[in-house]
């Protein structure tokens, strides 16, 4: 059981997503407890996602032609430790921001090499693959409610950094258990330009919804732990909503394989721009009604989980094997990346002037990716 494909890929989601939980939703309030400005964090943010555009390609380019994606995500991950550890020492504006640079840089090798990995280990099983990738929601929903009980007791900044650090030890251990690619002779009917799979009509239109979903998603990854702590919620109170949003989207990995095979992946799409787009309303509409928020915290199922695993069917049948790691660099790099660097920016810009009014235009940048949807020619 320890030792099968299985378990050692689960493993390695757990970590990984693991220590997304503590990044991705209370970095924000992280920077914001060490006084920066909401400027200085976004700016932060947004050069951190920097990382997140070109370093998903550098390191795809170099996977997909050495063949070697177990070794990119073990480089990937130690170096991620190494370039983290300033932060324990210091907490100088420039020198956070050159060190959170090339900790990403390095972050960003390794979830598409691990989708990889894992699409071909099982053969495109779209059942099998929510069945492991639900572990890394797991850990994501525990760190997050961790994290928020831990605040009151050991301190925001404590927390982070003591919490991100051990985790990164954890996922350097798992990805040295990662199975062998089993793709490894690549087919005559791969062989073609990437550029003529990217200039589809379908995939382009793919990749321009994917990107303006994260453009809206950017104040809730960013800020939304700001955005409560202003409001007076303590955080237990935030960690509850967060997890709750993510523990919605575990029971929906339940049923995401059956659902990506029953239904048009265009209306999966559709259903999830437009569900996020009532969400974002919701936060910026009514952010003092805690009910409310955990009602709409419940659309993160749709708007992440769903929306996710239809991506990776969607990409899995656009590109062929040889190209697979690029379109998944493209999918992290050009939506995660150029959309949180653009929103992230542009939230902090936004912050001070209206903080509700931030959400209000995300669903609005939601609802604009739905109506693109729309044309997409997909089954």
């Amino acid at each position: 059981m320890l030792n099968s494909i299985y378990f050692r890929l689960s493993h390695t989601y757990f970590s990984y997503f693991a220590i997304l939980g503590v990044v991705a939703h209370y970095f924000g309030l992280y920077l914001s407890e060490l006084g920066l400005s909401p400027l200085q964090v976004g700016t932060i943010l947004s050069v951190m996602t920097i990382g997140r555009i070109f370093g998903p390609f550098l390191w795809a380019n170099l996977a997909d032609k050495k063949q070697n994606k177990r070794q990119i995500i073990r480089i990937g991950a130690s170096l991620a430790l190494l370039f983290f550890i300033p932060l324990l020492f210091s907490h100088q504006f420039y020198l956070m921001l050159c060190s959170l640079t090339i900790f990403t840089l390095f972050w960003t090798a390794i979830l598409p090499q691990l989708e990889s990995v894992c699409a071909a280990c099982y053969k495109g099983n779209a059942k099998l693959y929510s069945r492991t990738r639900v572990w890394g929601s797991i850990s994501f929903t525990g760190l997050v409610m961790a994290s928020g009980i831990a605040f009151e007791w050991l301190g925001v900044i404590n927390t982070i950094e003591w919490a991100t650090l051990s985790l990164l030890g954890l996922l350097v251990l798992s990805s040295w258990r990662l199975p062998q690619d089993r793709r490894v002779v690549q087919a005559k009917q791969d062989v073609g330009s990437i550029k003529q799979t990217l200039l589809k009509p379908q995939v382009i239109m793919f990749y321009v919804a994917c990107f303006l979903l994260q453009l809206s998603f950017a104040a809730y990854y960013g800020f939304f732990s700001i955005y409560l702590t202003e409001l007076g919620y303590s955080g237990t109170q935030i960690g509850i909503l967060i997890a709750f949003g993510v523990l919605c989207e575990v029971l929906l990995f339940v049923k995401a394989g059956h659902i990506v095979q029953l239904w048009s992946l265009k209306w999966i799409f559709i259903g999830c721009y437009l569900a996020s787009a009532v969400r974002w309303l919701t936060i910026g509409q009514w952010p003092e009604q805690f009910w409310l928020l955990l009602a709409a915290q419940s659309i993160h199922a749709l708007g992440y989980g769903l929306h996710h695993i239809a991506a990776q069917r969607f990409i899995r049948s656009q590109f062929p094997a040889k190209q697979q790691s690029r379109g998944q660099a493209i999918y992290v790099g050009a939506t995660y990346g150029l959309g949180g660097a653009i929103g992230s920016i542009s939230v902090g810009a936004m912050w001070d002037w209206n903080a509700s009014a931030t959400y209000v235009i995300s669903g609005l940048v939601a609802l604009l990716a739905c109506l693109l949807t729309l044309k997409l020619q997909v089954k």
